[in-house]
């Protein structure tokens, strides 16, 4: 229609004036399946400077963190609403976790020495490696097996784990994280979990 038409129809009297409702939550929504259909590549080159600000990367990279941006980007693009939240995603990778809370290894309803044991004997399989996804399937199922031998919930075996790596009781699929951490800083990590934990049940 021309203008003519429009100064025709138009009247202030009809503009609402209240003011316009943004839904955030439906623009996380498709921001995030954006990122989900971007090719790792590229969503790696997009995520690198959000990492370099964080302190976690410099430029040029060296070929290791070149491989574990290549190993990170496919676990985090599903979980990531904006580019911004891959800091928060990874930061367990690149910084060792602190143990203040040591309640925090404890899910709900376990008492703190039933996770100690846990993850003491949790730790136990995880020293029989996890080169591919067959063997990490195979800890998973020993780990499953754990906690019904201790007759207490999957979550129960896991939680601590979880802690342990990351110092967070919220993160990355467990064995997604462990895999991204690989068998030594796991090992490294859950050793001194262990140590801090024993002397909050002794």
């Amino acid at each position: 229609f021309s203008k003519k038409d429009l100064e025709e129809v138009f009247s202030l009297e009809k503009i609402n004036k209240a003011p316009g409702v943004f839904d955030y939550k439906k623009l996380d929504w498709f921001n995030g399946q954006y990122i989900r259909q971007m090719g790792d590549e590229e969503l790696t080159d997009m995520l690198l400077p959000y990492l370099v600000d964080a302190g976690f990367l410099t430029l040029p990279l060296s070929d290791e963190a070149r491989q574990k941006m290549a190993s990170l980007t496919p676990v985090v693009k599903e979980r990531m609403k904006v580019l911004g939240d891959v800091v928060e995603l990874s930061r367990f990778l690149f910084e060792e976790p602190t143990y203040e809370d040591v309640t925090l290894f404890a899910a709900k309803g376990v008492e703190l020495p039933v996770a100690y044991d846990a993850l003491q004997r949790a730790y136990e399989v995880l020293k029989k490696g996890f080169a591919d996804k067959k063997e990490t399937q195979l800890i998973e199922e020993e780990l499953t097996e754990l906690a019904q031998q201790l007759g207490v919930k999957v979550n129960a075996v896991f939680m601590p784990i979880r802690v342990a790596l990351t110092g967070s009781t919220v993160s990355l699929p467990l064995f997604d994280s462990i895999g991204l951490l690989g068998q030594d800083k796991t090992g490294a990590r859950i050793e001194n979990a262990l140590a801090i934990l024993k002397r909050g049940v002794v």
